[in-house]
C-alpha cells in the first residue's frame, strides 16, 4: 500500500514507527538520517559521473540509491534508478533525463519522510 502521493509505502513507515521503541527512541529518525546522508552522497556522484561521462560508476550509485529507497518505501524512486544501472548502454540523454527524474522524486519522497518524521515527533515518541 503506498501514501497517497505514491512516493513512498506508508506501511513500511508504519513498520518504522512500530520498531521506533522507549528503548530506541531515534530509530524512524535515525533511519531518515542515514537515508538522506546516503541518497545526497550518492545524487551527487552521480550528476558528477554524467558530467565527466563515467557511467559505470552513474550505474553503481543509481544501483545504491535504488537498495536505499527500497529500504525506506520508496518504491517508485528504486524503480526509476533500475534502469540506470545499465548506463553504459543508454545514450547520454536518456541518463540525463533519468537524473533529473531521480533528482526529482528524491525531493519528493524526502518531502514525505520529512512529514511523516514530524508527525511522528509531535506524537512524542521520538525527539529530534
Amino acid at each position: 500500500m503506498r501514501s497517497q502521493d505514491g512516493s513512498i509505502d506508508s506501511e513500511v513507515i508504519a513498520r518504522f514507527r512500530r520498531l521506533t521503541t522507549t528503548r530506541d527512541p531515534h530509530f524512524f529518525e535515525d533511519m531518515v538520517t542515514l537515508f538522506a546522508a546516503d541518497s545526497e552522497k550518492r545524487l551527487s556522484s552521480m550528476r558528477e559521473a554524467l558530467e565527466q561521462s563515467k557511467f559505470d560508476r552513474l550505474a553503481r550509485d543509481a544501483h545504491g540509491l535504488g537498495g536505499g529507497a527500497v529500504i525506506v518505501g520508496a518504491y517508485r524512486l528504486a524503480e526509476i534508478c533500475a534502469p540506470l544501472q545499465q548506463a553504459p548502454s543508454m545514450t547520454k540523454n536518456e541518463i540525463h533525463e533519468l537524473v533529473e527524474m531521480i533528482q526529482e522524486e528524491y525531493a519528493e519522497v524526502r518531502r514525505q519522510l520529512d512529514l511523516a518524521l514530524k508527525s511522528f515527533t509531535s506524537i512524542g515518541i521520538a525527539k529530534t
